[in-house]
């Protein structure tokens, strides 16, 4: 089975990730049909994967001249809008395509494909569904539903479908990679290791793989060969925000204020609308608190972030310690007031010394700053974008 794949661009809060989707041709006509039509297909199919979409065009239109209802040359029509950037009209035709045969396990994948980057997850999945209950074993359409359930949270579904997806495909570098992202996400690092290693054997240029491998090595003390790893996805991948997120934090992390800053700027530029980065960059601007011109900049990052996620426990407690420190105590009292109606796992040990500057309300609260791994609240992402 001839297969085109896609790079899948996902919303920031998403995105987790970053991922292959994949888009499928189908393997052969289901009906009788003229000898002519079929070898048209076939044409079209080899050329989408060149990427000449014009000539492909050329070749499945002339099979719909031989026969009209032919099912597949729909499907391959539909491709070819796909990867023009036509997705409203790549949709139409694929759905023209299961209107002449329901039973085109290809042409509901690719569907899926589409409605899944519209952020249709519910129709999504059905169609990936649909594929598999005409063919269990298609690793495309079982993959693309994984990386639907990991968008949407439900990480144990994923994790089931994605270890189907490597029964039936074990060669699949992307479903490994996503598997290991998973695996890093849940702190199984044996489990994460082995997944990406495999990932890694297989695709070598992977941005994924090493982007999340970076990040397992961040969580085992690493700073040096996260970087290096970071620093390879970026290489491979420009786009790639995740890397450059976690980029920032190894470098934070190491010291290097300088080079995460800029990291972060950028950052920002590209995602505006992701509060985790707003909450690093305040993060590492509040940390000279002689600096009067950073601790303006990095409440008016935390309050970005907070504007963007009400619900940030994290952020509520640096805009506290931020503002305790300059002595402006009514306001930190309502963001520790803030912090304290939910306070998060990973920040418990915090509670005690917030609620005992509250009661004194006299001095600044003298503690650890929040941990920086708060700054990855974010659900899991997919490996891909």
């Amino acid at each position: 089975m001839n297969a085109t794949r896609l790079v899948h661009r996902r919303r920031p809060h998403l995105l987790l990730a970053i991922a292959a989707l994949w888009l499928v041709a189908a393997c052969a006509p289901r009906t009788k049909l003229n000898p002519h039509a079929i070898l048209r297909v076939r044409e079209g199919m080899t050329l989408i994967q060149r990427g000449d979409l014009d000539r492909a065009e050329a070749r499945l239109t002339l099979a719909l001249e031989y026969n009209p209802n032919y099912a597949e040359a729909y499907n391959g029509l539909g491709l070819v809008y796909y990867h023009r950037g036509q997705r409203w009209r790549a949709m139409k035709t694929f759905r023209r395509a299961l209107l002449l045969d329901g039973e085109l396990a290809e042409a509901h994948n690719n569907l899926g494909v589409v409605l899944l980057e519209r952020g249709d997850y519910r129709d999504a999945a059905a169609c990936f569904q649909a594929a598999l209950a005409i063919d269990p074993g298609y690793a495309n359409a079982r993959f693309n539903l994984a990386l639907g359930l990991l968008q949407t949270g439900k990480l144990i579904a994923a994790e089931k479908e994605l270890l189907k997806t490597l029964a039936s495909a074990p060669q699949m570098a992307s479903a490994h990679a996503e598997l290991g992202c998973l695996y890093v996400h849940k702190s199984r690092r044996a489990a994460a290791d082995r997944a990406l290693r495999q990932a890694l054997a297989l695709s070598p240029k992977l941005a994924a793989v090493h982007r999340c491998r970076g990040r397992l090595q961040r969580q085992a003390g690493d700073l040096v060969g996260a970087e290096a790893s970071l620093r390879r996805a970026r290489q491979l991948d420009p786009s790639d925000a995740e890397a450059l997120h976690e980029l920032a934090i190894v470098l934070l992390l190491s010291g290097k204020e300088k080079a995460a800053e800029q990291q972060l700027k950028t950052l920002i530029a590209r995602r505006p609308r992701q509060p985790e980065v707003h909450f690093a960059l305040a993060f590492l601007l509040q940390a000279d608190p002689l600096d009067a011109t950073r601790q303006v900049r990095a409440e008016r990052a935390l309050r970005r972030a907070l504007k963007l996620r009400s619900d940030y426990p994290a952020a509520q407690l640096l805009l506290g310690d931020l503002l305790a420190r300059q002595g402006r105590e009514k306001a930190a009292s309502q963001a520790y007031r803030r912090f304290l109606k939910r306070v998060p796992m990973a920040l418990v040990d915090q509670r005690q010394r917030v609620a005992s500057w509250l009661q004194a309300r006299n001095k600044p609260p003298q503690g650890e700053r929040p941990a920086l791994s708060a700054i990855r609240t974010a659900p899991h992402t997919p490996a891909g974008r």
